[in-house]
């Protein structure tokens, strides 16, 4: 199975800015991410807008090293971008479950 976290990520964030920085990427990613996941499995037929949800949410993953889930939502981007739609329901709900998975791993982690 690959790797689904890279911790490595937390310690660059915690470098750069501290523990304040850490908890606001972390409460942007645990209150955003849920509603584009959401957005995406909404406007499936939109690709357009799953594009975006899908961006946003590759973004978000990349900074606190949610591996799985980036590369689940860059999936999803390229396939939106190239009007592939018909694995992009399917793809969804694993990004949810990967979202799912990371997040208990990084609420874990998140500074007090």
């Amino acid at each position: 199975m690959e790797k689904f976290f890279d911790e490595s990520a937390i310690d660059r964030l915690t470098a750069l800015g501290g523990d304040k920085l850490v908890r606001e990427i972390m409460d942007y990613f645990f209150s955003q991410v849920p509603q584009k996941i959401d957005s995406a499995r909404a406007a499936v037929h939109d690709l357009k807008t799953v594009e975006r949800a899908a961006h946003s949410i590759k973004s978000s993953a990349g900074n606190l090293g949610a591996i799985h889930l980036q590369k689940l939502a860059g999936d999803i981007e390229q396939m939106a971008v190239q009007n592939l739609g018909q694995p992009v329901p399917t793809l969804i709900e694993e990004m949810q479950d990967a979202f799912d998975r990371v997040s208990v791993v990084l609420k874990a982690k998140r500074p007090a």
